[in-house]
């Protein structure tokens, strides 16, 4: 064969591309992003094969999610809740001695510190969204961005490593089985009525959920944040909540330390119920007034 009938069969080779149907990559909901409309970069090559949960599948299955159970993924992704929802809450611990020690201004401090571990915490668990809290998990849930069982594997992760966690740092920190829930810096609302811890945790998470939303749900308003800039601003807004009104809108670090001192305030519940109810509010402002794109209409509807 001359030199010629080589470089025309090799051009040939070169210009022939093969689909296999069924192959696109699978990309699985809120994952491998900070924030919606960011470059992918999960690296991930499973595909619809392996894990359709864009495929052509009955709504129902859309929405739950249940190949996710399936997914490495989605498995590595609640991994990385779990290792940071532990940090986060061995360093909350920390954060909330040193600000004990303060003398004008504790909450200041402490809203200060807790900020910039959220933003670094938020940066470093980018591979699974960086929920780390099981009612943003659930808000997410709300507004389409993740699946029931994705939501189901976030929830086990996070309560485990927020109970991991705050066991680790109460040993480090060398307390005995008397170690209180105040000193590992557990969820107390400061109020006489239940209604008024109400009107203090839900105004304060509604807040919290509306300017995740701005910054990171929306494409469109993710586009001029951009995976840099939206973390830094949902950790000031963190800041704001804490300085402003209250914080107590983690059940996993509430309830993690109650298990980890084996002391309980009696108002746990209020950490899990209240932002509960509040995130309901939040989906209803979400789909209906805030103008945001809800990602599980379109793959509904693709």
């Amino acid at each position: 064969m001359c030199s010629s009938d080589l470089r025309h069969q090799k051009s040939m080779e070169q210009a022939v591309t093969v689909t296999i149907p069924g192959k696109k990559t699978y990309k699985p909901a809120f994952f491998g992003s900070l924030v919606a409309g960011s470059v992918d970069n999960t690296g991930c090559d499973e595909t619809m094969d392996m894990c359709p949960l864009f495929a052509s599948m009955p709504k129902v299955s859309l929405i739950l999610g249940l190949m996710e159970l399936k997914s490495k993924a989605s498995w590595a992704a609640a991994a990385t809740e779990f290792i940071w929802a532990g940090l986060v809450a061995y360093f909350h611990v920390g954060i909330g001695m040193w600000c004990q020690s303060f003398t004008t201004s504790p909450d200041t401090a402490f809203a200060v510190a807790k900020a910039v571990l959220i933003i670094i915490a938020i940066y470093s668990a980018a591979s699974s969204g960086g929920h780390l809290n099981p009612n943003i998990t659930f808000a997410s849930f709300l507004t389409g961005h993740t699946t029931f069982f994705r939501t189901v594997m976030y929830w086990a992760a996070q309560f485990l490593g927020f109970m991991t966690g705050a066991t680790m740092a109460r040993s480090a920190h060398g307390w005995g089985v008397s170690g209180t829930n105040s000193k590992l810096s557990g969820c107390v609302v400061e109020s006489n009525t239940d209604a008024q811890a109400f009107m203090l945790i839900m105004p304060s998470w509604f807040f919290f959920m509306a300017a995740i939303a701005a910054l990171a749900y929306d494409s469109k308003r993710a586009a001029f944040f951009g995976p840099v800039l939206a973390p830094i601003f949902i950790g000031v807004a963190y800041a704001l909540t804490i300085i402003g009104g209250i914080s107590v809108f983690n059940s996993a670090e509430c309830i993690g330390i109650s298990v980890a001192t084996n002391n309980k305030t009696g108002q746990e519940w209020m950490s899990v119920l209240m932002p509960l109810f509040s995130s309901l509010v939040f989906a209803f402002y979400y789909h209906f007034i805030s103008g945001c794109e809800i990602p599980l209409l379109k793959r509904l509807s693709a």
